[in-house]
């Protein structure tokens, strides 16, 4: 694994902790990552996994797929119920854990796979689906100066389907360039982050917390340590 754009998951026998680190970039060494505090007397079992961010998981196009770094998520979810046995953890008892934008993106979660869920209980440090202004509706207010700075026209000067088509062309490297280039005021978890898209992220969450559309965790009573 690099530390250019990936986060991370952590299993005790139940646990998965996306990597804290905004939606612009994840390390899998940052210092808030450490496991120590929660394995205890337990014997953890730790995956890995990159998923898509910024720009590249999160462009927020309207008419194109949106927020496919949220489905990178899903797809290591059911990696870890599909594979996490064969290294000794218990798909029967997966707990979403997240801090920050890892905490916003774990509660999408609760709220869009109510009927597979897969996850039986959560844990959201500093952060909720509703927190840090995160369901806008679309990024098209970064993505034009972006695409300005690379050479793929701003708004008003070529059609989205152009530009897109452009951008697919250009390097990450001159793309990030382009990014650091908006200014300091952009939004606390980056410039490209979640939209709301009615499927993954939705625009009504009080509505839906209140009706209890949202995965209900299940409790369970640990078994007793053998003696």
């Amino acid at each position: 694994m690099t530390c250019s754009l990936p986060s991370r998951l952590i299993t005790f026998n139940r646990i998965l902790w996306p990597t804290p680190r905004r939606y612009r970039r994840g390390c899998r060494s940052h210092s808030q990552a450490s496991y120590s505090s929660l394995s205890g007397s337990q014997r953890p079992c730790s995956s890995f996994y990159s998923y898509r961010l910024n720009i590249f998981g999160f462009p927020g196009l309207p008419g194109y797929p949106q927020n496919v770094g949220l489905q990178d998520q899903r797809l290591a979810v059911e990696w870890v119920r599909d594979n996490i046995a064969a290294f000794g953890g218990d798909p029967d008892r997966i707990t979403l854990f997240g801090q920050s934008a890892g905490a916003s993106s774990a509660d999408f979660y609760s709220y869009a796979y109510t009927k597979d869920p897969i996850v039986g209980s959560f844990i959201f440090q500093s952060g909720t689906a509703q927190a840090f202004n995160s369901t806008q509706p679309d990024n098209l207010a970064a993505w034009w100066p972006t695409s300005a700075y690379v050479g793929c026209g701003a708004q008003g000067t070529v059609e989205l389907a152009a530009s897109l088509s452009c951008m697919r062309t250009k390097s990450f490297t001159d793309i990030l360039a382009g990014i650091a280039t908006l200014p300091s005021t952009s939004k606390i978890l980056g410039d490209f982050s979640p939209t709301v898209d009615e499927t993954l992220v939705f625009s009504d969450y009080e509505a839906r917390s209140l009706a209890g559309n949202f995965i209900q965790a299940v409790r369970r009573t640990p078994a007793p340590s053998p003696r």
